[in-house]
């Protein structure tokens, strides 16, 4: 995205006119495992001379030892919840919010510049934004995955692609399989019919478009 690409390049910065060196995502389950593979999975292709933590556990020792050795002014915090109402999400949230004001003279707008949320629920977040006086900024993915703006600020444009497409395809085939399958069983039962059955089977065609 536009803002992965600012963030990566240095044109983002945080509230004190530095680069970010860091970014931490926040999230729990289907916010933090997948994240987490990917990362693992490929960090070689990562930005190097950036730093990516994770912190999912609610137990306060997570998250003092995911920012143990970073530096508030130049760390990104990437609050990730499909619902944006995950207690354990939350809670790590508001610590990460309150570590980095207290480095910052608890001045409320460097917020926005230090945090952003990935979630379907655009209400829940603006909610936040709200409450926390100086709103942070946010991205909002309402993709199946709330990965892609992670992946986006880990790796280079042209990696994240070649994962969507990848992605695209392995849905494509599963959403085939189950349709045979389903056709063999219906048939089975004597509920199909050729035509029917050749809807079925028929091809499913992914529509990406160009970077």
């Amino acid at each position: 995205s536009a803002f992965c690409d600012r963030v990566r390049s240095g044109e983002w910065q945080g509230h004190t006119g530095k680069p970010i060196r860091s970014v931490v995502n926040v999230g729990i389950g289907g916010s933090d495992v997948g994240t987490v593979m990917a990362y693992e999975a490929l960090s070689h292709y990562s930005r190097r001379d950036m730093t990516f933590r994770f912190v999912s556990n609610v137990d306060g020792t997570d998250f003092v030892e995911a920012v143990r050795d970073l530096v508030q002014d130049e760390t990104l915090f990437v609050i990730s919840s499909k619902t944006f109402t995950t207690l354990e999400t939350m809670t790590n949230a508001h610590s990460a919010r309150e570590w980095s004001l207290a480095s910052l003279g608890g001045d409320e707008a460097a917020a926005a510049k230090h945090f952003v949320a990935v979630s379907t629920n655009a209400a829940g977040v603006a909610e936040c934004r709200q409450s926390w006086g100086q709103p942070p900024a946010f991205e909002l993915d309402v993709g199946h995955e709330v990965a892609h703006l992670q992946l986006d600020l880990f790796f280079e444009r042209r990696l994240c692609r070649q994962h969507l497409r990848a992605e695209v395809h392995r849905d494509s085939g599963a959403i085939v399989a189950c349709r045979q399958q389903d056709g063999a069983r219906q048939d089975q039962l004597g509920l199909g019919s050729a035509s029917g059955a050749s809807r079925r089977t028929g091809s499913v065609q992914p529509n990406i478009s160009a970077a």
